[in-house]
């Protein structure tokens, strides 16, 4: 009967181990909100938007890659594919608007495209 406690108490453990790990994971809809947040210097735009994927992965994946996405530009907005560098991951289209002086970067829309 003691051996049989013991590993109850270690599989409870564990699944409590495994219930903190998945409240503290990010979502790719977390990310993409915090992605259409993003309003400042032109120069941090790289920083912020990694900043916004702190806590992603994807199939145990948390390496991120921004491109130009030219085919999505608007008359007003350059277009950035970014996501997890794994086949067939969600990415996140943001349309950015880099301002008159080319100073401040907003993303004035994002989507996830599967």
């Amino acid at each position: 009967m003691a051996v049989f406690i013991f590993a109850y108490k270690g599989i409870i453990e564990y699944i409590e181990l495994f219930a903190l790990e998945v409240e503290d994971m990010k979502y790719i809809e977390d990310v993409l909100e915090d992605i259409k947040q993003i309003d400042g210097p032109s120069g941090k735009l790289r920083d912020r938007i990694l900043d916004a994927y702190d806590g992603y992965e994807y199939n145990g994946v948390s390496e991120i890659s921004i491109d130009r996405y030219i085919k999505e530009d608007t008359m007003k907005a350059k277009a950035y594919r970014i996501g997890a560098n794994y086949p067939g991951s969600p990415k996140i289209i943001a349309l950015i608007d880099d301002g008159k002086d080319h100073y401040v970067s907003t993303v004035i829309d994002a989507y996830i495209k599967e």
